[in-house]
């Protein structure tokens, strides 16, 4: 088992948020955070934001995988 990183994006606030990615998955930490960050700075509530535009947050967890049996980033 090795152990990676899953970058998980969500939409919305509260009971509202839905889950709308979560299947990249990164071998390095730093990687997954990097990405993580330019999505909230590029669409989250810092970011450029219409009226009517949901609020993005992403985040990173970890995971135990098989090695070989996914792409990683």
């Amino acid at each position: 088992m090795i152990t990676v990183f899953t970058l998980f994006v969500y939409m919305g606030l509260g009971e509202d948020r839905k889950l709308v990615h979560k299947e990249m998955l990164f071998e390095s930490l730093v990687d997954c955070q990097w990405y993580a960050s330019r999505i909230v700075k590029m669409y989250g509530s810092t970011g450029y934001r219409r009226a009517g535009q949901d609020i993005i947050t992403a985040y990173c967890l970890p995971k135990e995988i098989q090695p070989g049996t996914a792409r990683l980033y």
